[in-house]
């Protein structure tokens, strides 16, 4: 047989694969729901398998991100749109921790700060640095070019050969 005898690989979605991300986009469901809605497993399957497909699957993951990517054209949201939105709840954070700051803030400051809060909880900020990294690629391991030479030789011992040839006899 000759070499050319290799599999190609599927381009194409099937239909549930299809129908499983877009239930994932159309309907917000999160990938549990939308894969148990598909493929009528357990609702505990569903997480399990939908993580899979959606992770380990060439296909579905391409046609994730085309949804992405349509998704963000219609709406007109980009990187740099989600950057700007991140900042100024980064501001409203600032400005709490300064008005907590303060030895005696103001009524009107105290207000203020009341406000804000009412508008952004603690824990919203450090989901927001979380998503300034990842979109700005913190994360992304460093690369490290190493290299190093090895120099070595093989130097045949004849001696202990012939001991060895004589000790098969």
């Amino acid at each position: 047989m000759s070499g050319n005898n290799k599999k190609t690989r599927k381009t194409s979605l099937n239909y549930k694969q299809k129908k499983f991300v877009d239930l994932y986009f159309q309907y917000e469901m999160n990938m549990a729901q939308a894969y148990y809605e598909v493929y009528e497993v357990s609702y505990n399957s569903a997480r399990v398998l939908a993580w899979k497909l959606l992770n380990e699957n060439h296909n579905v993951m391409e046609y994730v991100k085309h949804k992405q990517e349509q998704f963000a054209t219609e709406a007109k949201i980009g990187k740099s749109w989600i950057l700007r939105r991140l900042k100024k709840y980064i501001g409203v954070y600032d400005e709490i921790v300064y008005i907590g700051s303060l030895d005696k803030p103001t009524d009107e400051e105290l207000q203020r700060m009341t406000k804000l809060k009412g508008i952004l909880k603690a824990s919203d900020t450090s989901k927001f640095m979380d998503m300034v990294n990842k979109i700005g690629g913190f994360y992304e391991p460093e690369q490290i070019n190493i290299t190093q030479q090895w120099n070595i030789s093989f130097d045949e011992d004849t001696t202990n050969n012939n001991e060895d040839d004589n000790n098969d006899n």
